[in-house]
């Protein structure tokens, strides 16, 4: 069982890739090789909405305190109360850019009864909601070899083809369409950070590609290890039942840039009691707690511990 999900696992790893590359294809690129079926203001878009007979995914365009917008994905199965919730990356944003300015391999025009289309009252439907309207696409078979999809516009009753990587992340859902970073700046983009241990408060600057404490005279290994430990979180996924993680975190770190604005911040949090093995975390992309990679969250953990060491 183990091989199948290795290879079920890279199986998911090489469509995700294969979504994301075609989906940040260049707009030259895509202008001479598919044809613009239609061209919306991505600005408007409020929501893309896949619908299938048995599940539901939806990635909502919304806007934080500041007035900057995100997307956010909710998806569930038809009939059960549950739902589940997580930020969006740049796979589910690239998409909405691939929706909203919809290019496909081909436009077969309005065909009665299309041949091996295999479109039918119950077939997936996807949804652009742009404002007040609402542009549908009711999804068929995928072409020989898979690398179209067919699809009818509602409305218009015209037959096209889309490239399959732009259905397969909604399809596949969070995996596919979940926030994957940590932070959407680079690290070398930060020039100061604050660490918070607790009741302690360390600020620390970058000299010549190392974190030192400010006003200290010379490098330190040990918070410079912790930082390079920071900066390999990573996110497990967004599956966090209420309760899981600590009520405080037990490492916070607030990043600023050359000019000294705020640019981001990471938190991580033990697992409650019942679930003291895991990790989790929260930081700017995330908006809400995610699971962190164990192995990696464990590791600053311990750079906590030697630099709190007496």
């Amino acid at each position: 069982m183990s091989a199948v999900r290795v290879h079920l696992g890279l199986l998911l790893l090489a469509v995700v890739l294969a979504a994301q590359t075609w989906l940040r294809e260049s707009p030259s690129t895509a202008d001479t090789e598919r044809i613009l079926a239609w061209e919306e203001d991505t600005t408007l878009v409020s929501s893309v909405v896949y619908s299938a007979a048995d599940r539901r995914v939806e990635v909502q365009r919304r806007a934080d305190e500041g007035g900057l917008p995100f997307y956010w994905g909710i998806e569930g199965v038809v009939g059960a109360g549950s739902l589940d919730e997580y930020p969006v990356g740049s796979a589910g944003r690239s998409l909405v850019d691939g929706l909203a300015r919809l290019r496909v391999l081909r436009d077969l025009g309005e065909v009665s009864g299309p041949p091996a289309s295999g479109i039918r009252a119950d077939s997936p439907r996807l949804d652009l909601v742009v404002g007040d309207r609402v542009r549908t696409l009711v999804l068929g078979d995928t072409t020989f070899g898979g690398e179209g999809r067919y699809a009818v516009e509602g409305g218009a009753g015209r037959v096209l083809v889309l490239p399959a990587a732009l259905v397969r992340p909604l399809e596949i859902g969070a995996d596919a369409l979940r926030e994957r970073q940590v932070h959407h700046f680079q690290n070398g983009d930060a020039a100061r950070v604050r660490i918070t241990l607790g009741d302690r408060t360390i600020d620390a600057v970058l000299d010549e590609g190392s974190w030192r404490e400010d006003g200290a005279g010379g490098p330190d290994p040990v918070l410079d290890g912790l930082m390079q430990r920071v900066g390999q979180l990573a996110i497990g996924g967004f599956d966090v039942p209420s309760g899981a993680a600590a009520s405080t975190p037990f490492l916070r770190v607030d990043y600023f840039g050359p000019d000294d604005e705020p640019i981001g911040f990471v938190e991580l949090l033990r697992g409650s009691v019942t679930d003291s093995a895991a990790f989790y975390l929260r930081s700017e992309t995330t908006r809400v707690l995610a699971r962190a990679v164990a192995s990696l969250a464990q590791r600053v953990e311990q750079g906590v511990e030697e630099l709190l060491r007496p």
